[in-house]
Order: structure tokens, then sequence, then C-alpha cells
């Protein structure tokens, strides 16, 4: 079986992309993350998320609004991407490398999601706390139980119209 660090900042990012969509309320068309940018955390960075009208999500950082990524995600959890600048195209099969449990069955009612690789062999864990900020508004950021490497990935505010 494939392994996979789910400490990469990628994954780490596609697990959160997840965590949103299925956050968002079903009938929402938009939504926000705004956070810091990773490459300078001095600067403040939104990501615009826009529902297409194949199903697929629309994403553009006000960083740079001319490389949007498009994705989606599927009933088994794999993670489909293209980029829109290079036109690369990717597929990330979740579901055969890690495991998420959620503390409660309702998206909208969770607080805290675990993420554990597949193999047995690996002891890595990644979890994220889900506060609620109001009524169309979370906060996700790493548990306060993780590591080091992820502790580099900053709170993320969650906000839908």
């Amino acid at each position: 079986m494939e392994q996979v660090n789910i400490l990469n900042t990628m994954v780490a990012y596609t697990i959160i992309f997840y965590l949103a969509t299925n956050i968002v309320p079903a009938n929402a068309d938009r939504f926000y993350i705004d956070t810091q940018n990773l490459k300078d955390p001095s600067q403040k960075m939104t990501l615009n998320f826009t529902k297409q009208k194949d199903g697929n999500w629309k994403v553009v950082p006000d960083v740079a609004p001319d490389d949007p990524l498009y994705f989606s995600f599927d009933k088994n959890l794999n993670f489909y991407s293209l980029e829109g600048r290079s036109g690369q195209r990717d597929t990330l099969p979740l579901s055969k490398l890690i495991k998420i449990k959620k503390n409660h069955k309702k998206w909208k009612k969770v607080t805290e999601v675990m993420i554990k690789p597949r193999s047995a062999d690996s002891q890595e864990r990644l979890s994220f706390v889900v506060e609620k900020k109001g009524k169309k508004q979370r906060i996700i950021r790493p548990g306060d139980d993780v590591k080091t490497e992820v502790k580099e990935i900053p709170s993320m505010h969650l906000r839908w119209e």
C-alpha cells in the first residue's frame, strides 16, 4: 500500500479543503478562507471558493488572482485537481491513504477531526479543531497535540454567504 506523509503541507491543505467543503452547507455556492500567506506570514490571504456548474470548486487566492485551482472530491474520497495556469491534473486517492474520523455525525456540529494514515506501521496523526465563531463562520486550526511541522499551518477563518 502506498504511504503518504500526512504532515506534508499540501496533503494538510487538501484535508482542510475537504473539511471546508463539508462544513459549508450544501446550498452555499461561495465561501472564503482567511488565513496567513505561507510564503510571507506577515501578509494576510483570502482564498475565494466558488462552486462551478460542473460541481468542481474554483479556488482563487487574492495574492495570485490569475492562478486558480479547480478541485472536487468524489464519494470515495478521491481528490481531483486541475491547476488553472499550468493545466496540470492530479488525483489523490485519500481514502486509500488516510482515515478521517470526526467527533460528530453531522458536519455542521463537528468540533474535532482526527486524521490517521491507513498503513499500520505509521504512528503519525493529525487533528484539526473546528470552532464556531458565528452563524456562518468557523475557525479551522491544527489541534494542540500535533507535531511542529503542522503548527506552521496557520488558523483558517472559514466563512460563507
